[in-house]
């Protein structure tokens, strides 16, 4: 008897179009509504400036891998196959994937409870129109980020594992089920690195799980263990030699690793999100390599680590913030301890923080997510329900609900280690659903007995499910009850502010500072939204005040020399404010070129040539305003020959259109700096 049929095409299809449905309406009206859309910030900026990288065939730098390299190459396929369309051909992919998570969630349902068609098509239903409904998956599946493809990759690798374990010995596709196993481990290896201690952990539980012959079960094992392993082997021995070859490191991780981790349990983490500690410009839209490199080069000036040759400075970064991080655990093994417990219930929260992204927020922005009860508050008291209910007696189904177990605890405990947030915990939503849609499944069989002991056999589920829900909806450690939306609406404020909508930033900026007049970034906020408002006076005051309050962000010294520049057309002023701005971060393009500007405007042409030499090092393609800065040079002294070079390098090649607009802004260069003069 087949006890392991899968659900009927009517349960698979009503889920399906149920999730394809609400995420095509969520994903127009996003198009409509949401600044995000077509405004990548922080992460999502990140992935997409590496991919416009990869395009320009620049690779991933020449430096061993700071993130997974999988996800990236995701978005620059896309910008080829749908164009100007990606932002949303890509979203339609990712939706699309949802779709086969639900899908998959249908099948390993019906593979959990067994033969029994009602419970079958119960179990399935549940599961599918759970996961179907699920906000946070539809919410994360509309980002430009990594988390949702992490989430689907490893939801494969769990419903191919299941698929395995419940297939007959005289079956003949159980290599090719393995290796395709496999395979969506190394991808979502590739897409997150962090599951690199749960991959072999997994791949031994399901393959031990599996019954053999006793003659034959150790050589099985062994064959079948090699199989699971092989493509995440392939994946790995691909970005060491990447590493080795291009980066002069053969570094296994990405060298952001022992910064993630050192953070997420230092002394007075939190653990359940960073959220960085400047707002400073960076050439990958997100600061996080340069605050990396920072720590570990003061440390070296301090005398507190010897210098290291360039071809082992990753490594050493890594190794430097690693050793931070055993240090504090070593000082501290109680605190470390205590935040782990607490990482363990914040795992199961009811509360979803996107990490920089309140979920809340949108949700209640959204129409479409508004009226979706679903949570991860109820999919953890379910699953935990289902340790204590009937799944099915058949062992087969036992070892199903074991697989899942095992791998719902091992990636729970990979997550934990470092940060606890919605969409880090993502993965879970499949196993705890399927789980969930089980026990429900179970409780229903129970109801249906005739039995004087059904009230005592329900006792224990409904003690779990009471835990589930304490653990869930209680504010431990303050984390439901705290104010996390101002750092969201910050985002969405700098979002719309570049999207051109500036009262609307100007209303996100607002709303932030009634929910946390201290933040930081506010003046930030405000000021150049009212600069783009033409309020200049108002947006002066708040940059000066931003100016003290933060000593190390280039960003409010670069707006005030903008201000200078632009609003008060005094060159002077302009040039001291650009000269703070690359005192604060020396890297700063575009006050390296304003500050060329300003002195051209001012006489001083050695000066802008030598400004215009140190954006030749930094700019591999020359900006706009750097283009402008060498022919107002060439137009003001054709002897430079540093300029001469660069213009005949970077500019000859140009097309009429693009001079024509080039010669546009320099004259107006030149005609400030005729003004001056007389």
């Amino acid at each position: 008897m087949n006890i392991f049929r899968q659900p009927p095409n009517r349960i698979i299809l009503i889920c399906c179009l149920t999730a394809a449905l609400l995420r095509l309406l969520y994903l127009l009206e996003q198009s409509q509504t949401s600044v995000l859309f077509f405004q990548p910030t922080l992460d999502e900026q990140e992935m997409v400036l590496t991919a416009q990288a990869l395009l320009r065939g620049e690779g991933f730098g020449e430096e061993p891998l700071f993130k997974a390299p999988l996800y990236p190459v995701m978005v620059a396929a896309s910008q080829v196959f749908f164009g100007e369309g990606w932002f949303w051909g890509l979203r339609v992919l990712q939706h699309l994937g949802g779709v086969l998570v639900v899908a998959m969630g249908v099948d390993v349902a019906g593979r959990l409870v067994g033969d029994d068609k009602s419970r079958r098509d119960l179990a399935g239903l549940i599961t599918g129109m759970t996961l179907a409904l699920y906000a946070p998956l539809i919410r994360l599946e509309n980002r430009l980020v990594l988390d949702f493809t992490v989430a689907l990759f490893q939801s494969a690798m769990v419903w191919a594992g299941v698929r395995w374990l419940t297939m007959k010995d005289h079956e003949s596709h159980g290599n090719r089920l393995l290796i395709a196993t496999g395979c969506f481990g190394a991808l979502a290896w590739l897409t997150r690195p962090t599951i690199t201690p749960v991959l072999p952990l997994f791949g031994l539980l399901m393959v031990f799980l599996k019954p053999a012959d006793v003659e034959k079960r150790r050589l099985r094992r062994t064959v079948a263990a090699a199989l699971f392993f092989l493509p995440t082997a392939l994946a790995m021995t691909t970005v060491v030699a990447r590493n080795a070859i291009v980066g002069r490191e053969a570094m296994l991780l990405p060298w952001q690793g022992g910064y993630n981790l050192y953070q997420a349990n230092r002394s007075g983490a939190s653990g359940r999100y960073f959220v960085q500690d400047t707002f400073a410009d960076s050439s990958t839209g997100n600061p996080t390599s340069d605050l990396m490199l920072q720590g570990y080069r003061q440390a070296v000036a301090d005398g507190e680590r010897p210098a290291v040759a360039d071809e082992k400075l990753y490594a050493a970064v890594n190794d430097f913030w690693t050793e931070r991080l055993l240090a504090e655990i070593r000082e501290h093994p109680g605190e470390w301890l205590a935040l782990m417990v607490r990482k363990g219930v914040y795992l199961v929260s009811a509360r979803e923080i996107f990490n920089f992204e309140d979920f809340g927020l949108h949700k209640k922005d959204s129409m479409i997510l508004r009226w979706l009860p679903l949570s991860f508050g109820w999919l953890w008291p379910l699953a935990l329900a289902s340790l204590a209910l009937p799944v099915c007696m058949d062992p087969a189904a036992r070892r199903v609900r074991w697989l899942l177990w095992g791998y719902l605890l091992l990636m729970g405990g990979a997550i934990a280690l470092v940060f606890v947030s919605g969409r880090l915990r993502m993965p879970l939503a499949f196993p705890a659903a399927v789980l969930a849609g089980g026990g429900v499944s179970g409780a229903m069989e129970l109801f249906r007995r005739r039995s004087a002991w059904r009230w005592r056999t329900m006792a224990p589920p409904l003690a779990l499910f009471g835990l589930g829900l304490i653990m869930s909806w209680g504010d431990w450690w303050g984390v439901r009850s705290e104010q996390v939306a101002h750092h969201d609406l910050a985002r969405l404020s700098g979002a719309a502010w570049r999207a051109g909508r500036y009262d609307l930033a100007l209303d996100y900026a607002l709303q932030a500072e009634n929910l946390a007049p201290d933040y930081p970034r506010l003046p930030i906020l405000k000021a150049q939204a009212l600069f783009s408002l033409e309020r200049t006076d108002e947006a002066e005051v708040l940059y000066l005040r931003a100016m003290e309050e933060q000593p190390r962000d280039a960003a409010p010294a670069f707006n005030l020399g903008m201000i200078a520049y632009d609003a008060h057309e005094d060159p002077e002023r302009a040039l001291h404010f650009f000269q703070a701005a690359l005192r604060r971060q020396p890297a700063h393009t575009r006050a390296l070129a304003f500050q060329a500007l300003c002195f051209l405007q001012l006489g001083d042409l050695d000066a802008a040539a030598q400004s215009i030499q140190a954006l030749q090092q930094m700019e591999a393609e020359p900006s706009f305003l750097t283009r402008v800065a060498v022919m107002a040079l060439l137009r003001t002294a054709n002897h430079d020959r540093a300029a001469q070079d660069y213009y005949d390098r970077w500019l000859a090649p140009l097309d009429e259109n693009v001079l024509r607009e080039l010669e546009h802004e320099v004259e107006k260069v030149l005609r400030r700096t005729k003004t001056r003069r007389e």
